[in-house]
């Protein structure tokens, strides 16, 4: 069975994750504040997160 260091999150479920809707979620990443682990192939390839980068982005958020 994956641990969740081993899975990666869609862009949909890292906006669940942190309560907000995809396109905060595509806004931080072109801000800086949250980085892909990986990305789909093409332009507008999908956006794949670790769960501890999505994690500590909702607790920075949450504390400032």
């Amino acid at each position: 069975m994956a641990n969740d260091s081993d899975v990666l999150l869609r862009t949909t479920e890292a906006a669940e994750r942190l309560g907000w809707h995809r396109a905060k979620v595509e806004r931080a990443v072109r801000a800086g504040r949250l980085k892909p682990a990986g990305r789909g192939a093409g332009i507008r390839g999908a956006m794949f997160f670790r769960p501890a980068d999505v994690d500590a982005l909702k607790t920075s958020t949450a504390t400032s």
